[in-house]
């Protein structure tokens, strides 16, 4: 449900691609949610249909791919709400071949990752010895 989780990742680009979604919000002036993140589908459809409908349009089609990975992953598990992703997806334009490719690629490899950072810690100094030797 977190559109650019699919698209970023756990990665450190995933900040910039939120923030994009924040700054759509304050532009169509409101205030991104402050209980959930700005990039939650369901956050995403009530902007769109509440606030500002070109705007909230814009991430849901830059986000097309991720969308059908959702529908995919709820068709796969015969989940009733595959039906609500569906019709999600007839509102944006029509899934290229490319956009379904990419969505079943997304769907078997999962989001980009990265380790940057999440090595174990090492020293590159040895540790000071005890002043007793040793």
């Amino acid at each position: 449900m977190y559109l650019t989780y699919w698209t970023a990742g756990d990665t450190r680009n995933r900040g910039s691609h939120m923030l994009a979604f924040a700054q759509a919000y304050r532009e169509a002036g409101v205030e991104p949610p402050k209980d959930e993140v700005p990039n939650h589908l369901p956050v995403v459809l009530e902007f769109a249909a509440t606030v500002d409908p070109a705007a909230g349009r814009r991430p849901l089609e830059e986000h097309r791919v991720p969308i059908e990975v959702l529908r995919e992953a709820l068709v796969e598990c015969g989940s009733l709400y595959a039906d609500v992703i569906a019709a999600v997806g007839r509102t944006l334009r029509a899934a290229t071949d490319r956009d379904v490719g990419r969505a079943r690629r997304l769907s078997h490899d999962g989001p980009p990752a990265e380790s940057v950072g999440l090595q174990p810690f090492t020293l590159t100094v040895p540790p000071r010895r005890s002043a007793g030797g040793g």
